[in-house]
């Protein structure tokens, strides 16, 4: 039976059918849901109400495909006050569960999604509220973190705040990387459509593109200079809100795990969450 993901984010909320592509297409709403959480430690009244309306868009489009929904949601959900009022409303208006996962699932579903199953990897799953770094071999993981920040929170706090030398200060326990280091979610991929200049959004052009230490500081320098999505049309105005910051919290992991860059994937935690779905299923 076809499978669908919706997966809450702090950033969006997105929908993939699995189809059995190379790269299944997604669709995403922007509700900001984590964007209250520095100031008032719940969702706000607007991304409450825009997320549930995004996920009972998505479940339906979804259901008329004839797929069967697995829903699940991150760090905005699983940190914010009102996070079980959220899930409850989602159950009221699609009737399903939402698996609110944790800090470690997380990273799990991101590198499962991301890597392959032979060799040394690192992945990167840099989000609205929260930040994964995961090391793993073989398919298995052997050390992962979860940092709580991301693109949104940080862009919550203002530039006065959201400086290198405050990013640098919660990268403490990032892990040392092994192998391939690989990046998914919205802000890497707006970073490689940033860097490979793309009139419009193409996924299997960024699909495998490697962002450099040396395009991270250039895209940072020209972000600064405004009017973001004139100069990289392939960037909403969504995210062009929140991308210098997300750029930022890249450029200073770059510099904290000693790496030249990283490559981008579109396969991501939507993959990996139906791969960590079979996987539970297999292991009882």
């Amino acid at each position: 039976m076809t499978r669908a993901v919706i997966d809450i984010g702090s950033n969006s909320v997105r929908l993939m059918i699995d189809r059995g592509l190379r790269l299944n297409p997604k669709k995403l709403a922007t509700t900001r849901l984590g964007g209250g959480l520095n100031l008032t430690g719940a969702i706000d009244c607007k991304a409450f109400d825009d997320s549930v309306k995004a996920v009972a868009e998505f479940y339906r489009e979804a259901v008329e495909a004839g797929a069967a929904v697995f829903i699940f949601a991150t760090e905005a959900v699983r940190a914010a006050s009102n996070g079980r009022q959220f899930c409850d409303e989602i159950k009221r208006v699609t009737g399903s569960e939402t698996d609110v996962i944790d800090g470690s699932t997380e990273a799990l579903i991101a590198y499962i999604g991301a890597a392959d199953d032979r060799g040394d990897y690192t992945v990167i799953d840099s989000g609205g509220a929260s930040t994964e770094i995961t090391v793993g071999r073989d398919g298995r993981v052997l050390r992962s973190v979860s940092i709580k920040t991301g693109s949104v929170r940080l862009k919550s706090l203002g530039p006065d705040v959201c400086t290198a030398q405050y990013i640098d200060g919660l990268l403490a326990d990032v892990p040392s990387p092994r192998g391939k280091v690989v990046a998914v979610g919205g802000t890497a991929t707006a970073l490689a459509a940033a860097d490979l200049r793309l009139p419009t959004y193409d996924p299997f052009k960024i699909h495998g593109h490697i962002v450099t230490a040396d395009a991270l500081a250039r895209l940072i320098g020209e972000f600064a200079e405004g009017d973001i999505t004139a100069r990289f049309p392939a960037v909403t105005p969504s995210r062009a809100e929140i991308l210098p910051y997300g750029a930022l919290l890249y450029q200073r992991l770059v510099a904290r795990m000693s790496i030249d860059g990283f490559t981008v994937s579109e396969t991501d935690n939507c993959e990996g969450y139906l791969k960590y779905l079979d996987l539970c299923r297999r292991n009882g």
